[in-house]
């Protein structure tokens, strides 16, 4: 849609599940859920982090199952 979603996670899940301009559903990353929040969670339950890189291209991080970001465990897409 010509740029990456902007806010917190819930905002970009919100987002990515079809709150948007043209209400494009994109599909989510397997093992995800959305938790009470709406948050869109990788498969031990913990929020995904967004990092955005630049105006068209987005990190997504799951923090693994220690559930701690940024430790060998992680999972990036």
């Amino acid at each position: 849609m010509g740029g990456n979603p902007v806010g917190t996670n819930a905002e970009i899940t919100s987002a990515l599940l079809g709150d948007n301009a043209k209400q494009l559903r994109l599909d989510l990353p397997g093992g995800s859920s959305v938790n009470a929040s709406g948050e869109l969670c990788d498969p031990w339950s913990t929020p995904w982090f967004f990092h955005q890189l630049s105006a068209t291209k987005m990190e997504l991080r799951s923090a693994g199952p220690d559930r701690k970001l940024y430790t060998p465990d992680d999972f990036v897409r």
